[in-house]
């Protein structure tokens, strides 16, 4: 799943909880200010208020001279359950790299695709797509109520490098209003990296896949913290998305402290009757992603065909397409095995080949087939 949501200080991203946090600069912003590995608490404050490492300060100075600046946005991606359950309760931690990998295709899809800034020349401001973006990435395992549950807060630095030279604030309206889409990229990313490690699949909600072999009595027992919030729900009659997030936020306790070991004592407890089950399953998928493939086997197909079949599926209703559009039907076309970056290499290739033209859908990179692209030359002419 995925949620996007202003920036709140209220989220202590960088206590020490849940076994310790996990933290990482992400995104072509951060390697434009020279910040990688874990992330310092100092920095990030300092980035949140607008002050960058060379001494700039971003945002607009009041008539009192307060400096006013957009803190950030929280862009949070969770696991499915089952995948939860197999990464910390079965001890599977190829699933934790899986999501690490997912979100961080996720935020790379997000930044390419959606981070833009204003500028203003001769008293005229458009939006210039500058593809950079700053994320301070920190891995959790637990929910507020203790149970297992892999997820990553990922603050955007309201700052980004536009082709200028000078860093700007962003524009967020743009990850705003494509936030399902890129939500939808870490579930896409995340589908396919587990069924690569070996495990058999089924259709989730909202999207998900959830791990084939996990009991929904353990993933009932194991989502205390949604369960919070569905009562919350039926008790003041929300119905909405939004009235969903202020069930959430009517329940939020502080997150309380536990050990690893008690975490895993109070999670192997609550298993017991599944571990049998869960280790099997672990090792049916170690064998099946180990398995070598015999000679007599047919070779791994391209993408072409599933790229043709989506690309003459979102022609015929119209006459150019978005990025994201295109990559998901291509997914929905493999029956969700491929990658995103393997998409993209397939999208790339087909654009070398003249096989679809570049264009712009909404403000949004785009596409449109050669037969479309020729009708457009015919009437510019």
């Amino acid at each position: 799943g995925r949620r996007e949501r202003d920036f709140s200080e209220s989220e202590n991203y960088t206590k020490e909880q849940d076994g310790g946090v996990t933290s990482q600069w992400n995104g072509k912003g951060a390697d434009a200010l020279g910040l990688q590995g874990n992330v310092s608490p100092s920095t990030f404050k300092d980035l949140l208020d607008g002050k960058l490492p060379d001494g700039q300060q971003l945002g607009r100075t009041t008539k009192d001279g307060q400096i006013e600046h957009a803190k950030g946005w929280d862009l949070t991606f969770s696991a499915p359950k089952s995948v939860s359950i197999m990464a910390l309760v079965a001890g599977d931690k190829r699933l934790i790299e899986a999501h690490q990998s997912a979100v961080k295709t996720a935020l790379s899809f997000a930044e390419k695709q959606f981070v833009r800034t204003r500028v203003t020349e001769n008293g005229i401001t458009r939006h210039e797509q500058t593809g950079n973006a700053t994320f301070a990435s920190f891995l959790h395992k637990t929910s507020r109520a203790l149970d297992p549950q892999l997820h990553t807060h990922n603050p955007i630095m309201n700052a980004t490098l536009s082709k200028d030279g000078k860093w700007r604030s962003i524009d967020s309206s743009a990850i705003y209003e494509n936030s399902m889409a890129i939500g939808g990229v870490y579930k896409m990313e995340l589908a396919a990296l587990v069924k690569e490690l070996g495990y058999e699949t089924e259709k989730g909600k909202h999207g998900n896949i959830e791990i084939k072999g996990v009991d929904k009595d353990l993933m009932d027992a194991f989502s205390k913290r949604r369960q919070e919030i569905l009562k919350a729900k039926e008790e003041y009659g929300y119905s909405t998305a939004k009235g969903m997030d202020k069930a959430a936020v009517r329940t939020r306790s502080a997150k309380t402290d536990a050990s690893p070991e008690q975490l895993n004592k109070t999670w192997q407890e609550t298993a017991k009757d599944h571990v049998a089950q869960l280790k099997e399953t672990v090792t049916d998928s170690m064998k099946r992603a180990t398995q070598p493939i015999k000679s007599s086997a047919p070779p791994t197909p391209t993408l072409s065909v599933p790229l043709t079949k989506a690309i003459q599926n979102l022609s015929e209703r119209n006459a150019s397409f978005t990025h994201t559009d295109l990559v998901k039907e291509v997914h929905r076309w493999t029956d969700g095995t491929a990658s995103v970056s393997t998409i993209e290499k397939t999208i790339d290739k087909a654009l070398a080949q003249k096989e679809l033209f570049k264009g712009v859908v909404k403000g949004f990179g785009g596409y449109t087939t050669p037969q479309q692209f020729k009708l457009e030359q015919k009437i510019l002419r």
